[in-house]
């Protein structure tokens, strides 16, 4: 993929949706899973982003869409690793939009809750039943809500949440987090 998106000038657009987890503590959770999830969605990921932002650049136009999660919010008791992944591709698409302003190339940031998808199967097949159907979006709707917001030019695109004024503030205080971390001084609360 990486060389067809290096060489290839007829594509313009990526959706980097590739993604798994597993509905296991980290110590119930085998190596091998653990490095091919980090693999799937954080390497390829980056790689893919990566050779479709140089060759877009070049082009002056194109459009990638990165698919993170509501997981990469918070911890959620389950999925430490793939709560953790989606935290990443939150943060790395978010650094991508300020490096593609003004380029002509244009970087969604979709991060959906729960959907209807295969990837149910691999998490955990029938641990995940219980799930009330009232927080399980289907995948045409999801799919839908990702286009509008793409043809709304949102940077990010978050399809079940209604109260867009939350990741408003998440982002504002985020960034203020941020900025207040960055001190020559320890913290009054450790009297250094």
């Amino acid at each position: 993929m990486v060389d067809r998106l290096t060489s290839d000038t007829t594509v313009s657009l990526l959706i980097n949706n590739a993604g798994f987890s597993l509905l296991k503590p980290l110590t119930e959770t085998p190596d091998d899973v653990l490095k091919n999830m980090i693999a799937v969605n954080v390497t390829a990921l980056t790689a893919l982003s990566k050779a479709a932002l140089v060759r877009f650049k070049n082009k002056g136009s194109g459009t990638l869409v990165n698919v993170g999660s509501g997981a990469g919010f918070s911890p959620y008791p389950g999925i430490p690793v793939y709560g953790a992944t989606k935290a990443y591709v939150y943060l790395f698409t978010q650094a991508l939009q300020s490096e593609a302003e003004g380029t002509g190339v244009r970087v969604q940031l979709v991060l959906p809750g729960a959907v209807v998808s295969e990837g149910w199967d691999v998490a955990g097949g029938a641990d995940l039943e219980p799930l009330p159907p009232s927080i399980v979006m289907s995948t045409e709707d999801c799919v839908d809500a990702a286009l509008a917001g793409l043809d709304q030019h949102e940077l990010v695109t978050a399809p079940s949440l209604e109260d867009e004024a939350l990741l408003q503030n998440y982002q504002s205080v985020a960034s203020h987090v941020l900025q207040m971390m960055f001190n020559q001084k320890a913290a009054s609360r450790y009297s250094i």
